[in-house]
């Protein structure tokens, strides 16, 4: 999975990628999956995400607390 993960108008370092994808392992599997509603932000523990699914198997996830934003593409 390639991704993109921004906080606060700043892109996250490469460093700081495994640590998002095991936050959101279990979200993405579920939203792959169908379940698209109803996810807590792992992150600020406040805000719902707001996950869409594209035809071409692209991810996003927005928290509309803390505004954290997650895209991917599933190979």
């Amino acid at each position: 999975m390639s991704h993109r993960s921004t906080r606060k108008g700043g892109v996250v370092k490469d460093s700081d990628d495994m640590d998002v994808l095991s936050a959101l392992q279990d979200i993405l599997d579920e939203v792959v999956n169908g379940r698209e509603d109803g996810h807590k932000c792992p992150f600020c523990k406040d805000g719902v995400l707001e996950a869409t699914v594209e035809p071409d198997v692209k991810v996003k996830l927005e928290c509309g607390s803390c505004k954290r934003i997650f895209e991917g593409r599933l190979s």
